[in-house]
C-alpha cells in the first residue's frame, strides 16, 4: 500500500472507477459566504448510504484485495462511521464482517440499520483472535 505522499492523479482516477456503482458520486456546492476569505465549496459526503466519506475507503480496500482474500472476511475497530463504511461495504459485496464497537454503537446499529447479526459480547484480550498483517 503507498504512503500519502506516493498518491498520484492515477491512483485517485482509479480509486474513483472501481467505486463507480459502489458509492455516490456525490457533488460540490458552493458556499455562498460574501464576508469569506475565499470561495468555500462543500463536498456533500453526507448523501453515501451511511452518510460519510468513510464508506469510499472501506470499499476500495475491499476491491484492492480480491475475492481469495475477501473469503476470509472483514473486520475493523471503530466507535464510528468507519465501522459503519466497513459493515456496509462487506454487506453489499457479500463479504462476512466482524466489527469491534463499544456497546452504544452496536445498539446504535441495531436501531438504524435492523440488523439482527450484532453481539454484545464483552472480548478479552486473549479471547480475540484476529489475522494481523505485518506487512502494511
Amino acid at each position: 500500500m503507498p504512503t500519502p505522499d506516493q498518491i498520484t492523479i492515477a491512483d485517485v482516477r482509479a480509486a474513483r472507477e472501481r467505486l463507480s456503482g459502489v458509492t455516490v458520486r456525490t457533488p460540490l456546492v458552493r458556499l455562498d459566504v460574501p464576508s469569506a476569505a475565499g470561495e468555500i465549496w462543500l463536498k456533500l459526503e453526507n448523501l453515501q448510504p451511511i452518510g460519510s466519506f468513510k464508506l469510499r475507503g472501506a470499499a476500495n480496500a475491499m476491491l484492492l484485495a480480491g475475492s481469495e482474500r475477501l473469503a476470509q472476511g472483514a473486520y475493523t475497530a471503530s466507535a464510528g462511521n468507519m465501522a459503519q463504511g466497513v459493515a456496509w461495504a462487506a454487506r453489499h459485496f457479500g463479504v462476512p464482517c466482524a466489527v469491534v464497537s463499544p456497546v452504544i454503537c452496536i445498539e446504535y446499529a441495531r436501531r438504524s440499520f435492523g440488523t439482527n447479526n450484532t453481539s454484545r459480547r464483552r472480548l478479552r484480550p486473549s479471547s480475540a483472535s484476529l489475522p494481523v498483517n505485518n506487512n502494511s
